[in-house]
């Protein structure tokens, strides 16, 4: 398995317990029950070790440094707690024992309960319950205080529980109504996941939408348990250890205990236990038997500092360079987000110049045939200005199709204003003026007459034994318009 990519680490300020309504997935119950992980375990057998047992984390339950993991996930990894170092508020270089034995109880009483008891619980919460061993001659003090802060009847009780740190490579987010992740679903979309990011605690977030609801990281791929740490308040929403040790007036004083040194000669005995050789935990863990009857304690205690420490240190380094390459990914991040800004500001810009060069060329367009329209009809028609008005209010907004039937409905009511029939009703009038005898002109708009001239031709007379008088033209012209015609506009009588 591959080093994990990022980590959690779940640090807060020290604080006595003190319980509140709002703490809804505080496991408050008594933790005696936990004890049952060591009940394998004789204290008096090991008056140097302290083990104590607690409440590690809870699954489906966002913590309050906004990070969950599924009651699956957590099924599948608890037992990698095993054999994890157990710190002091999370700091590597007071690392003060490991963890012995991880298991699973129930949310509440603290009840031991099997990987399947846990699985058939489906989306209810449950812990992660940890058994670990501290080493008394690092630190008396410490040890003693735990054992107050697991009685009930101490002012120390409830002041110390454990919390955890967690390596992994990918995670998601889900938005809820509540801490656990029953209520909540998880983010897709890419819009959505850079918004949501933001409002990560892991981030400088809220952990909150500003609607009501939690937004938290639930941690998929790559999930690796690196250790556990003392601390007076936890991330995860769990409280309080218990302790297991032997009675008081039994305990030899640990801190006077005298070192004594590889080379010093051997008792009489001939029974000689000689330290094994150890290179790594894994040997501690293969010859414990053995290692357990040594009265060499402080050399083993101090072969295991140093090897946690070594192996802290590494650790370190590279959770350190983790760090380091989360957030330069988190600066390209933010610097793709803004690009993607940038661009789609630059596309709805153009978007809208188009629209308004698409706008501009439809009413151009629109203009155009409006003009042509007009045009038809006084081409066609002789309209005055109040004829163009009413046309221009008829047909300004007309499809093709409507604008083809209202021209032919207007050719059957307007046929008068048409300049082809003025025309043939002006020419017929100068053709019948014309077989009268009469040259004429005649405007083809108004159809009146503009000129009129007399045929200078005279009739012959007729020989007859009586005279017949000459007719005149204004007799001719009288005979032909029933004695009125119009000249220049004017009306004018022909009188007999």
């Amino acid at each position: 398995m591959n080093e994990p990519q990022y980590k959690e680490r779940f640090i807060t300020t020290a604080k006595v317990l003190v319980p509140q309504s709002e703490d809804k997935y505080l496991a408050l119950a008594s933790l005696q029950p936990l004890q049952e992980i060591f009940k394998h375990v004789n204290p008096e057998e090991n008056i140097d070790l302290l083990f104590l047992a607690g409440n590690l984390m809870v699954g489906n339950i966002v913590n309050r440094n906004g990070v969950c993991i599924s009651n699956a996930d957590t099924i599948k990894l608890f037992k990698l707690f095993e054999k994890k170092f157990i710190d002091l508020e999370h700091d590597r270089k007071r690392i003060h024992g490991f963890i012995d034995r991880a298991s699973l109880s129930k949310f509440g009483d603290n009840t031991l309960i099997t990987p399947e008891e846990a699985a058939a619980l489906g989306n209810e919460p449950f812990n992660v319950t940890i058994g670990g061993v501290l080493w008394k001659i690092l630190n008396k003090n410490l040890s003693e205080y735990l054992v107050r802060s697991s009685d009930e009847n101490a002012e120390e009780y409830g002041s110390v529980s454990l919390s955890f740190e967690v390596g992994y490579d990918e995670f998601v987010i889900a938005v809820g109504p509540t801490r656990n992740l029953a209520d909540a679903h998880i983010i897709t979309d890419e819009k959505e996941i850079a918004k949501y990011s933001r409002m990560l605690i892991a981030n400088k977030g809220r952990g909150t939408d500003g609607e009501g609801n939690y937004v938290f990281k639930v941690l998929t791929k790559g999930i690796l348990p690196l250790g556990a740490g003392l601390v007076t308040k936890p991330a995860a929403f769990v409280e309080g250890i218990t302790t297991i040790t032997a009675p008081k007036p039994e305990q030899p004083d640990i801190s006077a205990v005298q070192i004594i040194s590889q080379i010093e000669k051997p008792s009489v005995n001939n029974n000689i236990i000689t330290m094994p050789k150890l290179e790594s935990l894994k040997d501690i863990e293969s010859n414990w038997g053995e290692i357990r009857q040594l009265e060499d304690s402080a050399s083993l205690a101090k072969f295991i500092s140093d090897e946690l420490t070594k192996e802290s240190e590494k650790y370190s380094k590279q959770l350190s360079d983790k760090d380091a390459a989360l957030k330069a990914a988190e600066e390209a991040t933010a610097a793709t987000a803004k690009k993607l800004e940038e661009a789609t500001a630059a596309l709805t810009a153009a978007t809208e110049k188009l629209n308004a060069i698409n706008a501009a060329a439809e009413a151009k367009a629109s203009e155009d045939l409006f003009t042509a329209r007009m045009s038809a009809f006084d081409e066609k028609y002789d309209l005055t200005d109040d004829d163009r008005k009413i046309l221009a209010d008829d047909i300004k907004n007309m499809t093709e199709e409507q604008f083809t039937a209202y021209a032919n409905k207007f050719e059957i009511i307007a046929k008068e204003k048409c300049k082809a029939v003025k025309k043939a009703k002006a020419e017929c009038m100068v053709k019948h003026l014309k077989e009268k005898g009469v040259t004429a002109s005649v405007d083809e708009t108004t159809l009146e007459f503009v000129e009129v001239f007399a045929a200078a031709q005279e009739e012959p007379a007729e020989i007859s034994t009586g005279a017949q008088p000459l007719v005149s033209l204004k007799d001719k012209i009288g005979k032909a318009f029933e004695g009125k015609i119009k000249v220049n506009g004017k009306t004018i009588e022909i009188t007999k």
